[in-house]
């Protein structure tokens, strides 16, 4: 499976796992955090591989489901692109103009670049 695929239904997890049942968690996790196969999982849980595959395509449907209608992955990832863009912006704000900034002025521009550092993680 491909790692940009693992990586975001991890972060739909994250976000709307809540959502799914208890039974559609627990394949997930293990699926996709645990990395465990389908027969694995099966052996586990005490079911079918193929309900196993069902539950994981479904529950795949529903998160997608839930990001095309509630988008708060998206709306986060622009909101990340848009920290990553400002925070290279004051950077270089500050080396063009750190010689005509008064010594207040380069200590808020730092200060407003740490903050955004420290919002991204």
């Amino acid at each position: 499976m491909e790692i940009k695929k693992i990586l975001e239904i991890n972060e739909l997890l994250d976000i709307y796992g809540d959502l799914l049942t208890i039974k559609q968690r627990q394949v997930m996790n293990l699926y996709y955090e645990e990395d465990l196969s389908l027969g694995e999982i099966s052996e586990e849980l005490n079911v079918s591989r193929q309900a196993v595959y069902d539950t994981v395509k479904k529950s795949e449907q529903l998160l997608y489901s839930y990001e095309k209608s509630l988008g708060v992955r998206n709306t986060a990832l622009k909101s990340q692109n848009f920290k990553e863009k400002l925070i290279a912006y004051l950077i270089s704000f500050e080396d063009k103009y750190s010689n005509s900034l008064t010594q207040d002025e380069l200590i808020d521009i730092k200060k407003i670049t740490e903050f955004c550092k420290e919002s991204l993680i």
